[in-house]
């Protein structure tokens, strides 16, 4: 599978792309379309397109993904609270 999200995404990304690729693969097409994924970016690149990936990945995804069931918590992605995600990303990114 090829990841269109930076790899500071990966915690929260990588199982939906596993479980959910179909999903996956289409939150990125959407993504794609508004230039915000990491495909042929540099690292550095990447990383500073994170913050946008993130707020825009979050509007996209389905809200019934189950984002972290291997991890025994079955929370759907509407349910949870994604504010510490983006303060991670937004120390990254500085």
């Amino acid at each position: 599978m090829t990841y269109w999200h930076d790899s500071a995404l990966k915690f929260p990304l990588r199982d939906i792309a596993a479980r959910y690729p179909v999903t996956y693969q289409r939150v990125g097409a959407e993504l794609r379309k508004m230039g915000l994924t990491s495909e042929g970016l540099s690292w550095e690149d990447s990383r500073n397109l994170a913050k946008r990936q993130w707020i825009a990945t979050l509007a996209a995804m389905d809200p019934s993904v189950v984002p972290y069931a291997v991890y025994g918590d079955y929370r759907t992605w509407a349910q949870l609270d994604w504010t510490s995600e983006m303060k991670h990303l937004e120390q990254l990114t500085r």
